[in-house]
């Protein structure tokens, strides 16, 4: 099985304002976020990180991902 890496244009296009995804490795910087989400990853590049705080997201952890029924992104 090989890495799993989402871009954030791809977070942007599959996901809605407000949800709370999970992503199974690492959440990398392309493209732009423009709504606000949680985000749990094993990784985030510092571009990503930047790019979902601007967006008014929030990185959250597994078990904060756990607790609020995420959905799994991959």
């Amino acid at each position: 099985m090989g890495k799993v890496e989402v871009n954030i244009w791809e977070i942007n296009k599959h996901t809605k304002k407000g949800e709370v995804i999970v992503v199974p490795g690492k959440v990398l910087g392309d493209g732009v976020l423009e709504h606000p989400i949680k985000i749990a990853a094993k990784a985030f590049s510092e571009s990503a990180k930047e790019k979902i705080v601007k967006a008014g997201g929030k990185i959250i952890t597994l078990e904060e991902a756990k607790k609020s029924k995420a959905r799994l992104m991959k």
